[in-house]
């Protein structure tokens, strides 16, 4: 029992690390450029952390010790016979699918090791459809492109040395064979209905590549034209949920972001709900939030769709006059400082101040306010002389 000299509260233990907001410890984070944790160092891919260190050399030297750590540990591993799962081996840490957006390793402490070098363990690869852009560096089997070629190139290699000989070695066979298995056969949970050819696909368990990329009213509303519409309505309602928690990941790690035919920000908008891509590749990621990808916007393109005239390009919307640089003409100072008072002062509340009002969103259409500076503007008195009352777009004679 503790005596009553002793203090009740104990503070928690001090984490020191330079992965701030990523940090993997427990205890009260305490920023420091030179240092990194214990638990970033064993979860977090190396990579990343290189990143984060911005060239620090201290913090530098720990990754690299690390990693050389993680080296000796591999060649143990490989000597009998095993092998680290990909998203783990250092040999491939430079590799693009190693970093954070497409790593299916997350943050977990370890992965199971395996049987052929390069090759993803089954728990990271059965979460490969969660980050589906990873399948462009990997064989439908797990199996990563820069091993998979090298045993190509092997048995290329071997079948040239033993050109008209009987026996041929057939070591690399089990691999080749692993790399060289046909894709899975199509198939859809809508069968015959999937219009992605004109017999249908073969009945399967979920939703294909072509369906996903409709919009989801018009998923369900074909849906309701099927025999299990309420096993295809769940499908539906698990591939939103999961777009839904993608989305929010992307936003709060700052990765790029859904083009806006996947971002459920926008499911709900007219555009949306009348476009189909008629496609069965995956929508790539985009710079900005509400932004098509090329796919998307090349399709829009060609089937010459009237709502493209709410776009800035590939981009929903249009920026608002304050931020729009074809608007920062000589004939543009009298708006942009606006209405004076009696001592030819113009009212500070007018033009945006970004210290003060934060960036501007999206305007809906040219030449016209965003939300946010509508809201701050639209009761100064003389407003309506430059702008429309109640759209907040430029008079004639001041837009572009």
């Amino acid at each position: 029992m503790t005596s009553s000299t002793e203090p009740s509260f104990k503070p928690p233990p001090i984490v020191v690390c330079l992965c701030q907001e990523h940090c993997l410890g427990i205890g009260r984070k305490i920023y420091n450029p030179s240092q990194v944790c214990p638990d970033c160092l064993k979860r977090h891919d190396p990579q990343q952390l290189r990143v984060w260190a911005d060239n620090d050399t201290a913090a530098l030297s720990l990754i690299d010790e690390e990693s050389a750590r993680k080296q000796v540990l591999k060649r143990n591993i490989e000597a009998h016979g095993r092998y680290f799962c990909a998203f783990e081996d250092p040999d491939y840490q430079h590799c693009r699918w190693r970093q954070s957006d497409l790593n299916l390793r997350g943050t977990r402490l370890n992965c199971s090791s395996v049987r052929t070098k390069g090759t993803a363990c089954a728990r990271c690869w059965n979460r490969h459809l969660q980050k589906i852009q990873i399948i462009q560096y990997f064989t439908p089997t797990g199996h990563c492109h820069e091993e998979a070629d090298k045993a190509v190139a092997r048995l290329e290699g071997t079948e040239a040395s033993t050109e008209g000989s009987k026996t041929v070695d057939c070591s690399m066979l089990p691999i080749l064979l692993l790399i060289m298995l046909a894709p899975p056969k199509p198939h859809c949970a809508f069968g015959v209905a999937c219009d992605s050819s004109p017999e249908g696909q073969e009945k399967g368990p979920n939703i294909c590549s072509w369906c996903k990329n409709m919009s989801f009213d018009a998923l369900y509303e074909k849906s309701e034209t099927q025999p299990e519409t309420r096993y295809i309505k769940r499908l539906i309602d698990a591939y939103m949920h999961q777009l839904e928690r993608d989305s929010e990941e992307r936003i709060i790690k700052g990765w790029s972001y859904l083009c806006a035919c996947k971002d459920p920000e926008y499911r709900f908008q007219t555009w949306r709900q009348d476009f189909n891509p008629r496609d069965s590749r995956v929508c790539g990621t985009v710079r900005h939030r509400g932004q098509l990808c090329a796919r998307c916007y090349r399709k829009a393109l060609e089937q010459d769709q009237s709502w493209l005239a709410h776009f800035e390009g590939d981009r929903l919307g249009f920026p608002c006059v304050f931020e729009d640089p074809r608007l920062r003409r000589q004939t543009d100072m009298s708006w942009r400082i606006g209405p004076v008072d009696e001592l030819g002062r113009p009212d500070p509340c007018w033009e945006k101040d970004s210290r003060k009002h934060g960036r501007c969103e999206r305007a809906g259409q040219k030449n016209q306010l965003c939300q946010k500076c509508f809201n701050r503007m639209c009761e100064i008195r003389g407003f309506g002389r430059y702008f429309d009352t109640e759209w907040g777009t430029l008079r004639e004679g001041f837009g572009v």
